[in-house]
């Protein structure tokens, strides 16, 4: 079996800080998926 070449460790205790636009809090993402 061949070793994933990326990393997953992700960032643990120290994640990145966000800065979203006009000091946002909360993101919203909708997805539709339609398939006939």
């Amino acid at each position: 079996m061949n070793r994933y070449p990326r990393n997953l460790i992700g960032y643990g205790e120290t994640p990145p800080h966000a800065s979203w636009p006009d000091k946002a809090n909360i993101a919203v993402q909708f997805v539709l998926n339609y398939e006939e």
